[in-house]
């Protein structure tokens, strides 16, 4: 008697970003695009499967920060020192949850280096 099996595996969504570090430093004012890869079994069904958020809260499409439509690049235009922070790009299937964390860092404009308070203290006592 011959049997048959039939193996199916699945996997959750897995990112890797194509950038060598997980800190992304941006020039503020600048623009920038973080390409990643995704590998998923059974594949994402929609580009809207991916979450972007920042410090753990959706982030909106309609911000300067967002999610291309293919949803494997995150489109950075003119940064503001707000924009600094934890983002993290999530998705689910069938088989679990994964996901991605890097950190966006802005240099000062005009300073060219790490500001906000720095630069408000510079501000304040010129």
């Amino acid at each position: 008697m011959l049997y048959s099996i039939i193996l199916l595996l699945t996997v959750p969504p897995t990112y890797s970003l194509r950038e060598k570090s997980e800190v992304v430093l941006l020039k503020e004012g600048s623009s920038h695009q973080l390409v990643f890869d995704v590998l998923s079994d059974p594949p994402l069904e929609s580009p809207s499967q991916h979450q972007l958020s920042k410090e753990g809260s959706l982030h909106p499409h309609e911000s300067h920060v967002y999610l291309e439509c293919d949803a494997t690049v995150v489109q950075f235009k003119s940064v503001r020192k707000v924009d600094e922070g934890t983002y993290t790009i999530s998705a689910s299937n069938v088989a679990g949850r994964g996901q991605i964390t890097f950190r966006l860092k802005i240099k000062c404009k005009l300073l060219s280096l790490e500001c906000c308070n720095q630069c408000s203290a510079m501000i304040a006592v010129a």
